[in-house]
């Protein structure tokens, strides 16, 4: 076979994912002048997700697609429209795509349609009482502004928070605006069933991300975290006045159609209404605009979401610029 024909061959392998034994990655390597197309083969591109069975007990994981290691070199290349991943049954080198495209087009601008991302999965030894699904993302670009979870009919809203992630290969090193996030989703055991269980991704917003890794596991309890506000880089000027915007985070494990958020900082009140009409469970994101304060300001934060009444009122030391 000529040297054109075996690069077609493993380029075409490399687009189905692999072959019977492994898949193919291709890399560009420059030599001088030129530059060198080659190969690597990664065997085992036909192990299955890893099921409550093939994973140490002691991590109470359940089942996990890849491995949480900085790489998506465990998924399919690129990206799909949709895509109906089964747990134990497919492979996600071939069936689940490292890349997930965001809900808007650059290409008309501001189109938006859902790209969605399900994985089944049946649970070998009936409910594992409280759980988490827990995402491990990269965003080697802009990232999204926010994630649609849905598990079974229950619907869910997280926002993406990226932070710093340590490039591992010279791909990371070249993306400028390289981040990471460990997103963790509590899952409610009444949500889930013994067999065909459901849990479909969505990215929201602009650009695309990765995954490292997705995995389902034992939880403590299924908590979904108290309220908190959180200071941040980003200022405004309105009215001749610099403000600082604030990130307020506000966690939920029960559906409510309407609530409000009161926000108390040096003798001054800031309040607004929190939507979480068609959500089951999440977190909201809201910016609140304060004044720029020059030192350490107490803030007293108190969140109400009916027909619960206030849930979290705590104070707390921080300075806000």
């Amino acid at each position: 076979m000529s040297h054109e024909s075996q690069a077609l061959s493993n380029q075409r392998r490399l687009e189905s994912g692999g072959d019977m034994d492994g898949r193919w990655l291709r890399f560009v390597l420059p030599l001088g002048s030129i530059a060198v197309l080659t190969f690597v083969f990664l065997p085992g591109g036909t192990t299955p997700a890893l099921s409550q069975g093939e994973l140490p007990r002691r991590e109470g994981v359940v089942w996990r697609l890849g491995v949480p290691d900085g790489s998506s070199m465990e998924f399919a290349p690129a990206s799909r429209e949709k895509v109906a991943f089964r747990v134990g049954r497919d492979v996600p080198a071939k069936d689940f795509p490292a890349e997930h495209r965001a809900s808007m087009s650059p290409n008309p601008p501001g189109e938006t349609e859902d790209s969605p991302y399900t994985i089944t999965f049946d649970l070998e030894t009936g409910t594992p009482g409280p759980s988490e699904l827990v995402f491990d993302l990269i965003y080697p670009a802009a990232a999204p502004d926010r994630i649609k979870i849905q598990v079974n009919a229950h619907q869910g809203i997280f926002p993406v928070r990226p932070e710093h992630k340590v490039p591992i290969d010279s791909s990371d090193a070249n993306a400028a605006l390289l981040a990471k996030q460990r997103l963790v989703v509590p899952i409610d055991d009444a949500w889930l069933r013994p067999r065909d269980n459901r849990v479909t991704i969505a990215p929201l917003g602009i650009s695309r991300l990765e995954y490292d890794a997705i995995t389902l596991r034992r939880a403590s309890s299924p908590n979904a975290g108290k309220p908190s506000v959180n200071a941040t880089v980003f200022f405004v000027r309105e009215g001749g006045e610099l403000k600082e915007i604030l990130e307020l985070l506000v966690p939920f494990g029960e559906p409510f159609k309407s609530g409000q958020y009161r926000l108390e900082i040096a003798g001054q009140e800031f309040s607004g209404p929190l939507d979480g009409a068609g959500l089951d469970f999440g977190t909201l994101r809201t910016e609140v605009r304060v004044p720029a304060f020059a030192k350490a300001t107490e803030v007293t934060l108190a969140v109400t979401l009916p027909p619960v009444p206030i849930i979290c009122e705590t104070t707390s030391r921080g300075r806000l610029v």
